[in-house]
């Protein structure tokens, strides 16, 4: 476009300046044939109006009146009409052309692209014609294949049917036998006379570390000569694992048979196939001859046949073997279950059997009530922990424990330990020395779990000390491995339990109390961190070491602040839904004594009927209610017109992560597991109601609480 307006103010101001006085009608057109060339419409009749324009200006002021007539004007406009009509005409004709020949390249390229498809699928069917050519020819191989099989298997059935009922007789003896040797002797024994006449000799071997070693043989006799003279033939049978045969051993001196006694004649040929057990390459069944001699097919196949069997056969034995070793470890587990579920019994009446005299003794008159407390506060945390190691021993069982990973420094942990194991003793009674660094051993772990590990072998170490003895705990690296040792002077273990040491339920004879999980959770807790755990001892008096390795961490912790302080807690209306009445008068008596308002209920819907009359502020809801369980009843409280201000508490005993997890769904705020401390449900309620309406979006509640950080008890946000 911008080329035909320049093109057009050149020629215009030429045919001003220089033909100003000379009519020229054809000058007009002359510029416009280089839109032929352009082929653009829209500047040709820019410039067809351009010239129309400058023509009519020439003549009304350019141009001496006189010199030029009118109608010379007139057919110079007309001559300019004309002329762009004909160069749009050719321009149009030219698109046209263009447009045609370019559909005619294109159909002239589907055309060649189709007959290059056609040629690949001619090529294509040429090939599958010579594939089935190829395959017709196969197969009629293979017909005449099976049909000289077939008249083999006809030749050769009367003979197999033999060998088979020999073979189960064989099998129906070995089952009574005790030992793979005795089996395969009976093997070699039965199959012997199915090689004559031309066999001397079958022997069974075994592919050791150090060579061949005869299983079984018949005669029996050859078994020692093969001991002494391995047979190098049999060994590259089972290097290549497929039957060989060697006819006549004079052609090839360069593998030697099995040797035989010097009054004897050598042998001469032989034929081996290699045993497989499992997979894997066992050893080789060998047929010798004391002549040269032609193996034939029929003899290949039945060695190759029999050398199957007797991998089967050894691994049915293995399999027995196998199935003798577990019923023997189910028969130890039967009886550490049974140790187990009376140890149980001993530790658990001992503390109730405390609690129940603390009772007994709250009921007389002058009685001392702080002793009575003091009982029932040392016995409940005993009783707590004895669930709680069960409940770890079903998590262990399937593989349920889940780990909290944070970077921390394993001498704050064993310290912790150490603190922990010093309380729980009698004062004085043992000597426990730490070996700690000076530098932090900074490890990847929960610290929960690995503090519960550490005490658990710490507590370990203690009860089997006797009072006066000295336990010693020492932390060190070596290289990428942080390394914690506790050594004590106390019984010691066995050798023969220091391989079963770390199994469930397992106790030694000088299990003063316990279940005897603890070792068994302590290393499923340091197998789940990467580490080891090993037990050491020189036998029983001479102590024990139990030795954890840790992969150490690559960078400290972040920098913590310190929590913000607890909130003081303002009077709550609380709702607490439990069917054991006991348990719910008791929480009811301790909150109202904290200053809260509380009601009961002791099934779901008497709990719906009170909230709904007067709607609390916290709902302690237990699980398993009767009729509408909890989970529905925290459902349907979510859907009241109170429910969304409600904190509702899971206080329960299902305390699974699938419980925590089914909590969180029915709209519960906060999971604890009964018996929960009462700092910790005064937490709750204190925290809740605030947290509750920050979730609602009350902006305007008639309470100012500040939300704080959420409680431990807090379940995530879905």
């Amino acid at each position: 476009m911008l080329l035909g307006l320049a093109l057009m103010f050149a020629w215009g101001l030429l045919r001003v300046v220089v033909f100003s006085d000379i009519v020229l009608p054809l000058t007009y057109v002359l510029p416009m044939l280089v839109c032929v060339w352009t082929q653009d419409r829209r500047m040709l009749w820019t410039m067809a109006a351009g010239f129309a324009v400058l023509n009519a200006v020439q003549a009304t002021w350019l141009v001496p009146a006189g010199t030029v007539t009118p109608l010379v004007h007139a057919a110079t406009f007309v001559n300019i009409c004309v002329g762009a009509g004909v160069v749009d005409t050719i321009i149009r004709s030219r698109r046209r052309l263009r447009a045609a020949l370019t559909d005619v390249r294109a159909q002239r390229d589907e055309l060649a692209e189709l007959n290059d498809r056609l040629r690949d699928q001619a090529d294509e069917l040429g090939r599958q014609g010579e594939e089935i050519a190829a395959q017709i020819e196969q197969l009629t191989q293979r017909n005449e294949e099976v049909q000289i099989q077939a008249e083999e298997i006809q030749h050769l059935n009367t003979d197999l049917s033999r060998r088979e009922e020999i073979l189960d007789v064989l099998l129906g003896l070995v089952n009574v036998s005790s030992t793979q040797r005795d089996a395969l002797g009976l093997v070699v024994s039965r199959a012997a006379p199915l090689w004559e006449p031309a066999a001397a000799a079958v022997l069974i071997y075994k592919m050791g570390a150090d060579g061949l070693s005869a299983v079984a043989s018949a005669p029996a006799d050859v078994a020692a000569a093969a001991d002494r003279i391995p047979d190098r033939f049999v060994a590259l049978a089972i290097e290549h694992g497929r039957p060989a045969a060697l006819a006549d051993a004079s052609l090839r001196p360069d593998l030697p048979l099995l040797g035989r006694a010097a009054d004897r004649p050598p042998f001469a040929a032989v034929l081996a196939a290699p045993i497989a057990v499992d997979d894997a390459p066992y050893g080789a069944i060998a047929v010798y001859a004391e002549h040269p001699y032609e193996w034939s097919e029929e003899q290949f196949r039945f060695i190759r046949w029999l050398a199957a069997q007797c991998g089967r056969l050894i691994e049915t034995l293995r399999a027995r073997e196998q199935l003798t070793t577990a019923l023997a470890a189910l028969d130890d587990l039967n009886r550490n279950k049974s140790q187990f579920l009376a140890t149980l019994s001993h530790e658990l009446r001992n503390p109730l059997a405390a609690i129940r005299y603390a009772l007994d003794l709250l009921q007389m008159p002058q009685a001392d009530a702080a002793i009575a407390r003091r009982v029932v506060e040392r016995q409940l945390p005993h009783l707590v922990r004895l669930v709680d190691d069960l409940l770890d021993a079903a998590r262990i069982e399937r593989n349920k424990i889940a780990l909290r990973r944070d970077v921390v420094d394993l001498r704050t942990v064993v310290q912790e330990a150490i603190d922990a194991a010093r309380l729980s003793g009698a004062p004085g009674t043992h000597r426990i020395t730490a070996h700690l660094p000076d530098a932090p051993a900074w490890v990847s772990a929960d610290p929960d779990r690995l503090l519960q590990a550490v005490t658990n072998v710490m507590s370990n170490a203690i009860r089997y000390t006797p009072d006066g003895g000295a336990v010693t705990v020492t932390l060190s690296e070596r290289g990428e491995r942080a390394l914690l040792s506790v050594a004590d002077t106390g019984a010691g273990i066995r050798r023969q339990d220091l391989g079963r040491i770390f199994d469930m339920f397992a106790q030694n004879d000088h299990a003063k109390e316990g279940l005897g999980i603890g070792l068994a959770l302590v290393k499923s807790i340091i197998d789940l961190h990467g580490g080891s755990i090993e037990a050491r001892s020189e036998g029983e008096g001479h102590g024990s070491e139990f030795v954890v390795e840790l992969p150490r961490a690559t960078a400290p912790p972040p920098e913590r602040g310190a929590p913000p302080p607890l909130p003081v807690s303002a009077n709550r209306r609380v709702l607490v839904v439990d069917d054991n009445e006991d348990a719910a008068s008791m929480l009811q008596s301790l909150l109202e004594l904290r200053g809260h308002t509380v009601w009961t209920a002791r099934n779901g819907a008497d709990a719906l009927r009170l909230a709904e009359q007067s709607p609390p502020d916290v709902v302690l809801l237990d699980i398993g209610l009767p009729g509408m369980d909890g989970f529905e009843v925290a459902a349907a409280l979510r859907r009241s017109r109170t429910g969304a201000t409600m904190f509702l508490v899971a206080l329960t005993g299902w305390g699974s992560d699938h419980d925590r997890v089914r909590a969180r769904d029915a709209g519960f705020d906060a999971h604890v597991t009964k018996p929960a401390e009462l700092h910790e449900i005064e937490r709750l309620v204190a925290e809740g109601p605030a947290r509750a309406r920050a979730q609602a979006g009350d902006a305007h509640s008639s309470r100012r609480d500040t939300p704080p950080p959420p409680a431990s008890g807090h379940l995530p946000a879905p």
